[in-house]
């Protein structure tokens, strides 16, 4: 069951304003190449409640300048109940970040147009597929 979702932290750098508005006029010029980088983390709040966060940045570049980074952590506390401890683990490790995944793609979205940039648009992730490759390493 979610309890509560929240933005724990947000942010947004263009450090190239007011100049990257003449590169994204000319088509020709603005080739970005983005870099991201997710990672989440959870905390055992109570015996059947955990604190989940998900921290997602990504970096735009171009012409090896940075047009602009951003930053995201969304965190939701969810209560897990009458599930044994391998089910918790799939539950914080693939359920609870695809739910917090939504709501950092919107925010992206947001960020990137009221910056004056095209939008980011993250791409949908398997994170059942992403636990699974998880658990094939720890093997």
């Amino acid at each position: 069951k979610i309890d509560t979702l929240y933005l724990k932290e947000v942010y947004f750098a263009s450090p190239m304003t007011p100049k990257i508005f003449d590169v994204l006029k000319s088509a020709e010029s603005w080739n970005p190449d983005i870099s991201l980088h997710m990672d989440h983390k959870h905390k055992r709040i109570k015996p059947d409640t955990f604190d989940v966060i998900l921290d997602i940045s990504a970096k735009v570049e171009n012409n090896d300048k940075i047009a602009f980074s951003l930053q995201a952590q969304y965190a939701g506390i969810f209560h897990i109940k009458n599930f044994n401890e391998a089910e918790i683990g799939q539950l914080i490790e693939s359920y609870c970040p695809s739910v917090l995944y939504n709501y950092i793609r919107e925010i992206f979205t947001d960020l990137t147009v009221k910056g004056c940039f095209p939008p980011l648009y993250l791409q949908p992730i398997n994170f059942d597929g992403l636990y699974e490759e998880k658990l094939k390493n720890k093997r």
